[in-house]
């Protein structure tokens, strides 16, 4: 009997043990759920605790951002990205950062209707007249971008050719494009619904014969694809002068074609007043201002009026670097006949040249501009972007072009933009386009 008791106390110790071992190992998932983040959430002070409870958009999770956080903007940020540091909140930023993201994932939030109480106080109605209101609604910009333009030069860098990437965001405007209402149409083809190349243009046709032919533009100038979104909002800026034989054309021509290209489009003519020297650059700049002033255009077109483009291929868009269209006509050390940038890389270079009264010169000087800013020029294929030149007698040269160029490296940041003045004469919505009438 005293050898069987030793025995039976050991049996009796292993079995506590092996009890003990089981309750431990059964007890260990609750030990990790209840240090998971939201049992530690209770651990919290209790004015965090307080503030999440009264603000429960602080730090939502992936996907829960408010409705319209997502297309507020800051006009003054130095770059495309620096749009990050502003009040978007962390579901936003997040968007941006991670494109990988699925697109339902961005789409959590129901579409704001035009009566819902949060669109009407995140983007309050402007005071603006019905013409006005009129003229300037439009569905919103689809903002989905291609990934490769296949009309590009194959030897340009893949950060070249990517479309899109940084499409320029508009500050809060008092326009209602800015209205961040949603829209369940698809986005528009990324090429023209009537692709291939088109020789023969009417030079000789009139504005009013223009008019007549040309049906859905709203007065102004202004048109949008009535059945898809729109990549891009495009705002086309003209400055002439003594060129009213060359309206016609280039309005039978650029509508058209902008429409096969399913854009949202509105043409600004800046016209100089008679006296004094035509300076072409100051009226782009006038027509720049002008054009943000009345919606989110992500990309500014500066045109010139007897530059008519032949192909519908070339497609008519901002990328991350400033564009120039009209290859075909000017070579590479020109900016002349058209050229695409953001209302950002606008202002990176301080826009074009106020000193260039007389022909020549602005083009160079806004290409210099460019690369002293840091960004490069993409240009499409010759064989793409070609354009016919209507003819005109030839304007007089500005005497002072070359010494005003040699200076444009280091006076671009003092001439521009930031030293713009004019006075608007007159302004009128005409049928095909918006008239400003200025005096430099």
């Amino acid at each position: 009997m005293h050898k069987l008791f030793p025995m039976l106390c050991m049996l009796v110790l292993v079995t506590l043990i092996f009890l003990a071992a089981v309750r431990v190992v059964v007890n260990f998932p609750e030990a990790v759920v209840g240090s998971s983040p939201r049992s530690l959430g209770s651990k919290l002070k209790p004015d965090v605790r307080e503030e999440r409870r009264r603000d429960p958009s602080l730090k939502p999770g992936l996907g829960q951002e408010r409705p319209g956080d997502f297309l507020k903007s800051d006009s003054s940020l130095e770059s495309p990205d620096a749009f990050l540091k502003s009040d978007l909140n962390q579901g936003s930023r997040d968007l941006v950062l991670k494109p990988e993201i699925s697109r339902e994932s961005q789409s959590l939030d129901p579409p704001l209707e035009p009566g819902d109480p949060e669109s009407q106080v995140s983007s309050p109605k402007p005071e603006t007249s019905r013409e006005n209101e009129d003229l300037l609604t439009s569905p919103p910009t689809n903002r989905e971008s291609p990934t490769q333009d296949p009309l590009l030069k194959p030897n340009l860098s893949h950060e070249s050719q990517d479309l899109l990437r940084k499409p320029d965001q508009a500050p809060d405007s008092p326009n209602p494009l800015s209205s961040p209402k949603t829209t369940a149409l698809p986005p528009c083809p990324e090429m023209p619904l009537v692709p291939g190349r088109r020789r023969t243009i009417n030079s000789v046709i009139t504005v009013e014969e223009a008019q007549r032919a040309i049906k859905g533009v709203r007065a102004g100038g202004s048109w949008w694809p009535p059945l898809c979104a729109p990549r891009q909002r495009l705002a086309v800026i003209v400055a002439f002068r003594d060129r009213a034989a060359m309206l016609g054309p280039f309005l039978y021509r650029m509508h058209p074609f902008l429409q096969q290209q399913s854009m949202n489009y509105s043409i600004y003519l800046v016209e100089q007043t008679p006296e004094g020297g035509f300076n072409q650059a100051k009226m782009y700049n006038v027509g720049f201002v002008r054009a943000r002033a009345e919606g989110p255009w992500d990309c500014f077109v500066f045109h010139d009026v007897d530059c008519l483009p032949e192909n519908d291929n070339n497609l008519y868009f901002c990328a991350d670097q400033p564009r120039h269209l009209g290859v075909a006509r000017h070579n590479n050390k020109y900016m002349g006949c058209a050229n695409a940038l953001t209302g950002w890389q606008v202002d990176r270079v301080n826009g074009w040249s106020n000193r260039y009264f007389g022909w020549g010169g602005e083009d160079n000087d806004m290409s210099r501009r460019i690369r002293a800013s840091g960004m490069g020029v993409v240009r499409m294929d010759p064989a793409v972007a070609t354009y016919m030149m209507l003819k005109h007698p030839p304007a007089r040269r500005n005497p002072d072009r070359r010494e005003i160029l040699r200076e444009a490296v280091r006076t671009y940041k003092e001439d521009g933009l930031n030293t713009l003045n004019y006075t608007l004469v007159q302004m009128e919505r005409r049928p095909l386009y918006t008239w400003l009438f200025v005096r430099p």
